[in-house]
């Protein structure tokens, strides 16, 4: 008899990269609506983003399958994942010099109750006022929550882990015929290049152009 693996449906893995991908985008849309009706950045965002984000991968995992374990399965991998993200995070200090000026510094501006879309030079560093802020908004909703931070790097490592997942599910869908070796190696390849290992823990933003 043929040994049965750990081998949950492609879809399920798919979903598993959409909502890691949701969090830190629902906590943006949270954010930049509640910022455009001139209100700040606040401490529910995050969670919020967060249960919206799992609420939608629960429908989308009972839609794809009638089975409970996979239901169970997607708790047990996308919840660890978020944790790890978070904690990961709060204890691996950014060393870098952009990170640690205007990155941080427009972030620590928001946390303050700067709102970048009408009081943008109420933000200190030339840099953190004229560039684009998606990024640090949405981690400012995660640095909130947790009056931490370094904790908003965790939407760097929600990124890369959407990432692999997504790659991981399109490579196994579209190149069927590839080992379980090989899509794995690809995988790695095509997510974690020399800018994102290096930009994963600090607040560097290149690294999102190679995760997607």
């Amino acid at each position: 008899m043929k040994k049965t693996s750990y081998n949950p449906a492609i879809s399920e893995i798919e979903i598993w990269g959409v909502v890691l991908l949701l969090i830190p985008f629902i906590s943006l849309l949270l954010a930049t609506a509640t910022l455009l009706a001139r209100g700040n950045i606040a401490i529910w965002m995050f969670p919020t983003a967060t249960a919206i984000s799992l609420a939608i991968g629960h429908l989308l995992i009972g839609r794809h399958t009638p089975h409970t374990q996979a239901l169970h399965r997607y708790y047990l991998v996308v919840l660890p994942s978020i944790l790890f993200a978070l904690i990961s995070s709060a204890i691996l200090y950014d060393n870098s010099f952009d990170g640690n000026t205007y990155h941080q510094g427009a972030i620590i501006d928001m946390l303050a109750g700067c709102n970048p879309y009408y009081h943008p030079e109420q933000i200190d560093i030339i840099w953190g006022r004229h560039y684009a802020k998606a990024l640090e908004i949405a981690a400012s909703t995660i640095a909130i929550f947790f009056n931490r931070i370094e904790c908003g790097k965790a939407v760097n490592i929600m990124l890369i882990q959407a990432s692999l997942f997504i790659a991981y599910s399109f490579l196994r869908r579209r190149f069927a015929q590839l080992s379980l070796q090989r899509t794995l190696l690809i995988t790695t390849l095509i997510t974690l290049c020399p800018t994102v290992i290096r930009q994963a823990y600090i607040y560097y933003t290149d690294y999102a152009l190679y995760t997607f």
